[in-house]
């Protein structure tokens, strides 16, 4: 049974270019959107509603050689606030992450 207050559909699609094929170095590029579907909660006279909504995030990196790699991940780059839970009764609302970022570097040894 589908609960009001949790996703019924979420789809993600990430995309990725990798440059480094022929030489083992060089950029990397890549971008996603993530869409789900609306959800709600109602206690009482009291309904809560979250829309559905979409997320955009992108990649940049580079692959130095084979063991050597930095990466820049970036999401939901609109800034887009939103809900990932919603409970009318117990007020447990949960927020999805703001806009973030991640730095990722990586050495294989």
């Amino acid at each position: 049974m589908f609960a009001p207050g949790t996703l019924k559909h979420d789809a993600k699609l990430w995309v990725m270019r990798d440059f480094t094929k022929d030489s083992g170095r060089g950029l990397i590029l890549g971008g996603g959107v993530n869409v789900s579907s609306g959800i709600y909660a109602e206690a009482g006279d009291l309904r809560l509603k979250q829309s559905a909504y979409a997320l955009l995030s992108a990649q940049i990196g580079y692959q130095f050689n084979e063991r050597v790699s930095l990466r820049l991940t970036a999401e939901n780059l609109t800034d887009k606030k939103y809900h990932t839970r919603i409970e009318g009764w117990s007020r447990q609302s949960y927020f999805g992450d703001p806009r973030n970022f991640m730095l990722t570097a990586r050495l294989a040894l």
